[in-house]
């Protein structure tokens, strides 16, 4: 799908909207002055046919359409620059957490933490340093539990220390928030859900990299990314 396709399809949904909630508004206000009834039936006869004309296009179009918004916003991760926090070391974050009541637990810092939208957020935080990302980046992943939770959100945050950030590591660091970041905006922010947040770090300047959330606030990754940057303001 182009862009100019995908604009199509929003007019034509749009207007297939549009005609249902207005041919449904004069039924019912004609009704309510005793016209005819055989002029409000064929009102909400056309009125329904809309609605179901809607139903059907934006479901023939789903494939479709979530394919070229998904793409648009892995897109906009690659094109975008990334979040920078200034003056950030590993050791006083730590202290910051858990003076913020994060407990240590196993190997990562533990906090949950409720909010009327997510209802309960468990935020995980772990710690590595990294001589080659890539390995790192494996790592982390194969130790992330990738279900859907549906009792509480789960939130992953990892701080991956390492001498000297390139462009090649900004891009690995876009590519894994990519798999977990996007599948969670389209699944329109469900209510609970599994997701990773990365820092990179470079010590030899003291900056931490992370993908911004951008217009998405309230899910699980953006949760993950205030929880941290919060403490820099």
């Amino acid at each position: 799908m182009t862009k100019k396709e995908y604009r199509r399809y929003l007019l034509i949904l749009s207007l297939l909207f549009g005609a249902f909630f207005i041919l449904l508004a004069v039924a019912y206000i004609l009704d309510a002055h005793h016209v005819s009834s055989n002029i409000c039936n064929s009102l909400m006869i056309a009125a329904f046919a809309s609605g179901f004309a809607m139903l059907v296009y934006l479901l023939l179009n789903f494939r479709r359409v979530y394919n070229y918004e998904k793409q648009a916003k892995e897109d906009k991760i690659d094109n975008d620059g990334c979040g920078v926090i200034e003056n950030f070391d590993v050791e006083s974050l730590k202290d910051l957490l858990k003076n913020k009541g994060y407990e240590e637990k196993e190997d990562c810092l533990y906090k949950k933490k409720y909010s009327l939208i997510k209802d309960t957020t468990r935020f995980y935080i772990k710690f590595y340093d990294s001589e080659n990302l890539e390995s790192t980046l494996a790592e982390v992943k194969e130790s992330l539990d990738r279900h859907i939770y549906f009792t509480y959100s789960i939130c992953q945050i990892m701080i991956i220390s390492m001498n000297g950030v390139a462009d090649s590591h900004i891009k690995q660091l876009k590519d894994i928030t990519k798999k977990y970041k996007v599948p969670e905006e389209m699944l329109a922010k469900v209510s609970h859900y599994n997701n990773l947040v990365c820092f990179l770090v470079d010590k030899s300047c003291g900056k931490a990299y992370f993908v911004e959330p951008g217009r998405a606030k309230i899910t699980t990754y953006a949760y993950g990314v205030r929880e941290i940057i919060k403490l820099y303001k």
